[in-house]
C-alpha cells in the first residue's frame, strides 16, 4: 500500500528517493518524462501542475494530498488507467497515437474483466 504525503513534502520525498537510489535529476527525467528544471524546482519547494504531481507521485509510489484534503489510499480502475497512460506518455519513443490506442485497449479489457467478475460473483456457488 502506498504511503500518503502532503503536497508540501513532495520535494523532500523526491530528494530522499534520489539520494537513496543515487539518481541524478537527469536519471529521474529519463524515468518520469519530467524535465530536470521542473524536478529541481519541486525539490526547492515549488508546487507543480497536477499532471506532474500525478506522474511524480506514481514514480515515488506515494499518494499526495493538498492541505485539508482527506486522504485515500484506495486505488480505482480510473487510477490504474491514468497511471498506465502517464507511463506510456513518458516514453518518448512511443508515438502518442500508439500510446492512446494502448490505453483504449486496456480500458476495453478492464471493462470485459469487470463484467466477467460481476457475472461470476452472481453465479450460485
Amino acid at each position: 500500500m502506498a504511503i500518503t504525503i502532503p503536497l508540501d513534502q513532495l520535494g523532500a520525498e523526491l530528494k530522499r528517493r534520489r539520494d537513496a537510489d543515487e539518481l541524478s535529476l537527469r536519471d529521474v527525467e529519463r524515468e518520469t518524462g519530467i524535465s530536470t528544471a521542473t524536478l529541481s524546482r519541486i525539490e526547492r519547494g515549488s508546487k507543480p501542475e497536477f499532471a506532474v504531481i500525478e506522474r511524480l507521485a506514481q514514480w515515488l509510489g506515494v499518494n499526495v494530498v493538498a492541505a485539508g484534503e482527506e486522504t485515500s489510499v484506495v486505488r480505482t480502475d480510473d487510477d490504474l488507467k491514468r497511471t498506465i497512460a502517464v507511463h506510456l506518455r513518458a516514453n518518448k519513443k512511443l508515438p502518442e497515437d500508439v500510446a492512446a490506442s494502448i490505453v483504449e485497449s486496456f480500458d476495453v479489457i478492464m471493462q470485459i474483466e469487470i463484467q466477467k467478475a460481476k457475472a461470476r460473483d452472481q453465479l450460485p456457488s
